[in-house]
Formats: structure tokens, sequence, C-alpha cells
């Protein structure tokens, strides 16, 4: 139910309201939504229905293979496990025993080969295929020398063994063998089916995230976005494979370290056609561009940029972190700006990028920090206690921030005890620095003007 304050402009919903896991799952590997709600059913049993979670859960399991995870699961919370799923997890337990001798040898031998120096140290002086086919070579234990070292689909056989024990719930072990897989391709050719390789991409990708590797993630997600621009995709292909990367690359941005931890993974997130593909086909992902662009400091030459795109998407996807970005960047509207912070504590309280109790903190500092910054850009001489309401801040709370700043060395300004106001102390630029800071930015709106024309040559000659 939203609720709507006579004095305030700014809807009220409940937390629960604000997620977005059902506009996010078809873009989701099932092994990321169940890893989402376990985390939600642990954490978040105030805000959903715990029994609700756990139905979702269960479903999930039941349509992987990690059914012998959702026995225990089962047992330890008093849930039937029926005959039925008793039969399935005996063929996927017989299932998974075979695969693990079949491939043993193999593993054993190559296992080195996960890092492109290890390939090189196997191979020596020999090719992928000299060394792999040709009778003779290195051959399995029990099979005859006079015959190719290795079956020629070998390398299949490996692929396909990584797809299922990623579906294991073995994603370490999934991301080794995938691993394997593509740096034998990249050294041999002849072998190669490009196809492979980017679904490889893809699940070592999908097994860093799980396993919560999030730098060697990121590598990926460049790698793939690399791929993405080169291939020959037509527009609904490369629109689809943008929002899917979009969606992965949240996991890397908010759970790994921090969103500072990976400028360039913003820089292509919020890259111009990035942020194109976002309002056509993914305007919730909204929200996550306007938490970078608030926390990301050096991100603040291209705000109004940033600003005026959420101002123009805002019809499609009204979110609270968007709407203050909006009011404070683009609307000068400080009135309702606690009202809208407070309804951004409620997203983040629910939404699984933001649960972390440090992701609010760190949101609500950099937005007071912004806020303040545009006070002092249209202010020479600014009242404490109007800044402290501003803030959602006590009079005494907000001068010590504010000396605290000043001591830091952010801000040119002095606090005036007596007339209890900050006064600006910055000098005025010449016109050299005037025109430099006026043209910075220039680069960014002229690849944003470029590429809306492009966008309306191409609708128009479709």
């Amino acid at each position: 139910m939203v609720a709507v304050d006579e004095k305030s402009p700014v809807p009220v919903k409940t937390p629960a309201e604000y997620n977005l896991l059902h506009k996010q799952c078809p873009f989701f590997d099932k092994h990321f939504v169940y890893a989402i709600i376990n985390v939600l059913y642990e954490q978040k049993k105030d805000i959903f229905e715990a029994a609700d979670l756990d139905k979702c859960r269960m479903s999930i399991l039941e349509d992987t293979k990690m059914l012998t995870y959702m026995k225990t699961e089962c047992e330890k919370n008093n849930i039937p496990f029926g005959a039925d799923l008793c039969k399935k997890e005996e063929e996927v337990q017989a299932e998974l025993k075979e695969w693990t001798a079949k491939m043993a040898q193999f593993l054993e031998v190559f296992s080195p080969a996960v890092s492109e120096e290890g390939l090189k140290e196997i191979l020596g002086d020999k090719t992928v295929k000299e060394y792999f086919f040709e009778p003779g070579m290195h051959h399995p234990e029990g099979s005859d020398a006079r015959e190719s070292a290795w079956p020629k689909d070998v390398f299949d056989t490996l692929y396909e063994y990584a797809t299922l024990q990623f579906s294991w719930g073995n994603y370490t072990l999934a991301a080794g063998c995938l691993d394997i897989y593509r740096n034998v391709m990249e050294k041999e050719p002849e072998l190669q089916n490009s196809k492979k390789q980017y679904a490889c991409l893809w699940g070592t990708l999908a097994s860093h995230i799980l396993v919560t590797k999030f730098k060697e993630a990121e590598d990926l997600l460049h790698k793939i976005m690399e791929s993405i621009e080169h291939q020959r995709l037509n527009k609904h292909e490369e629109i689809a494979q943008r929002v899917w990367w979009s969606h992965w690359a949240l996991f890397v941005l908010f759970k790994g370290e921090s969103v500072q931890a990976f400028p360039k993974l913003v820089d292509v997130f919020l890259s111009d056609k990035n942020l194109q593909v976002i309002a056509l086909a993914a305007p919730h992902l909204i929200r996550y561009v306007s938490y970078i662009a608030i926390v990301t400091k050096r991100l603040r030459p291209q705000l109004p940029d940033i600003a005026s795109f959420i101002d123009t998407n805002i019809s499609v996807f009204n979110d609270p972190l968007a709407m203050f970005l909006k009011a404070v960047n683009k609307d000068m509207d400080f009135k309702n700006l606690n009202d809208w912070l407070e309804e951004c504590k409620s997203v983040c309280k629910a939404d699984f990028f933001f649960v972390e109790e440090n992701m609010f903190k760190d949101f609500e500092e950099h937005s007071r920090l912004l806020i303040f910054e545009t006070f002092c850009r249209i202010h020479q001489e600014i009242n404490i206690q109007m800044i402290a309401e501003n803030l959602g801040m006590d009079a005494g709370a907000a001068e010590v921030w504010i000396v605290k700043l000043i001591q830091a060395a952010r801000f040119d300004a002095k606090i005036d005890s007596e007339k209890n106001s900050v006064i600006m102390t910055r000098a005025n630029e010449d016109i050299y620095h005037e025109v430099l800071e006026k043209t910075k930015n220039l680069n960014f709106r002229s690849m944003l003007l470029y590429s809306n024309l492009e966008k309306s040559l191409e609708d128009k000659n479709n």
C-alpha cells in the first residue's frame, strides 16, 4: 500500500514493495536467484514472508542437480523430501560418480592447464593437436599407444563435464574445467568453437560470482563486453546481451569490495551506449545507476548528464534513489530531500545488492556531501541550521561534520560562530579555469548527442 503525505510529494512504501527481484530474475541464472533468496531468507525475515522464501528456495533447488544439498536443507527445516526426489537424487549421485571416474585421469594430468603458463609447461614444444591427438604421444592408461592419444571429442566432453559440475553446485571445479577449455581453444584455432568459447566466458563468470571471486569476475565482464562489441550481432541480440551483462555486473559492483574499487567497470556500466540499453530494456537498473553516481566522487562532472538521463526516463521507472539525485542535481528541490533519503533507506533494506548495513551508510554520507556541495555552489553564506535541516542532522552534528570537511581540505570555507553560518572563501576563478571547468565534460556530452542522433536516424530508417 502506497501512502503519500499531504505535505510531501514523496510516496511512502514498505521495504518489500521496493524489491526488484521479480524484474531481475529473467536475467539471472537460477543459481544466482537461489543465492539471492537464500540471503533474504537468512537476513530479511522481518521484511519478507519466511514461508514464501523457503518455498522459492526449495522450488529452485528442485530444478537443479543440487538435490543432496536440498535434502540436507529439507531435513534442517523439517520439510518432507519425497520418494520421487529421493529417486532423482540417487540418479544424480550415480551420474556424478560416473562422470568423476570418466574425467579423473584427464584432470589429474591436465589440471595445471587452468592457467596459460601451466598449459605451456605441459605442451612444451608441441602444439595442442600434436600433444593430445598424435599416435604415440601422451595417452591415457590402458589405451593403445598406436591410436590417437585422447578421443577427438575430449574437449567437448570436458565442456559438458564443466556444465554438469556447475549444475551440481561445484562452481570452483566448473570454473577450472572451463578455464582449461578456453586456454586450449586459444592455443589451437582449428579446434575453436566460437559459440562454446563465448558460453565459457559466461559460465566462468557465473562460477566466480557464486564463489565471490569478484576481481576475476571483473576481468571476465570486460572480456565479455569486448566480445559483445566485436561480434556481428543484430540490434536485438546486442541489446539482450548488454542487458544480461548489466545485471550480472551488479554482483561485482555491489557485492565486491566497493563500487569505487571497480572504476573501469563503472565506466563501462555508465557508458552512453549501456545507458541507452538500460533505458530501453531494463529501466529498473536506473536505481543502480543513481547509487553509483552518488557514491562515486570522480563522477561529479558527469552528474548533470546522468541527472538529465534520469529525468528523461523517470516516467518509466520512478525510484527513490533516482528521484533523490534528480531533486538535488536537476530540480534543486531541497524541501523534500530528507523524505527521499528516508525512502532510499527503505530501498536499501529490501534490495539484495544493498542489504549490507554499510551500503546505506555510504550512500547517506555521500548524499549529504552532494547536498552540501550543491548548497556551496549556489550560496556564498549558508545558515548552519538550514543546512542541518536539509541534511537530516541536528545543528551541532552538522557543524562538526562541516568542520571535518573543511579540515580535510575538501571545501574552501570557514565557520562564522557569531552568525552561526558557513562562509565560502573560494576565490573567483580566472577565465582560463572557468572555460576549463565548463568544457571538461564536453567529450561525454558530444558522445551523448551523437548517440541520440544515431538512434533517431536508425528509428527513422526502420
